[in-house]
């Protein structure tokens, strides 16, 4: 399947950094309306945002307003995060990270993060590193 250049999976760690304009904010704002996010994401994201004092409604609009989909979090993708538990338990990946970057995999599409330990994940998706 061919990749669609135009679209990436985000991962938490972009999305929260264009929210509180941390390093690297404006080169995930170019990805702004040409993203996916796994649920998983959206909800740590969500809390995130909550945690910091954003009003729940608000912090839901912040992820609504920048990707174009949510994406559930289903079978194939919680076999594939399963999957590699070895290999990112290795690295340091959390669940969400597994969860990002199966949804990358489902998808064909490549995955933007700050997290730069993705880079050594032995995984058949593109990093691509914001900051």
């Amino acid at each position: 399947m061919q990749q669609n250049r135009n679209k990436v999976v985000i991962d938490s760690s972009a999305l929260l950094a264009f929210w509180k304009e941390e390093s690297g904010w404006q080169n995930v704002e170019a990805y702004e309306g040409k993203c996916l996010i796994s649920a998983v994401n959206a909800a740590e994201v969500i809390s995130t945002l909550i945690k910091n004092g954003v009003q729940p409604i608000k912090a839901k609009a912040a992820v609504d307003e920048f990707v174009t989909d949510i994406i559930s979090y289903d079978d194939e993708q919680a076999y594939t995060t399963g999957q590699f538990i070895t290999e990112g338990k290795k690295i340091g990946l959390s669940l969400g990270d597994r969860a990002c970057l199966s949804l990358g995999m489902q998808k064909h599409l490549p995955v933007l993060t700050g997290d730069t330990i993705w880079e050594k994940a032995k995984l058949d998706v593109e990093i691509i590193l914001f900051r």
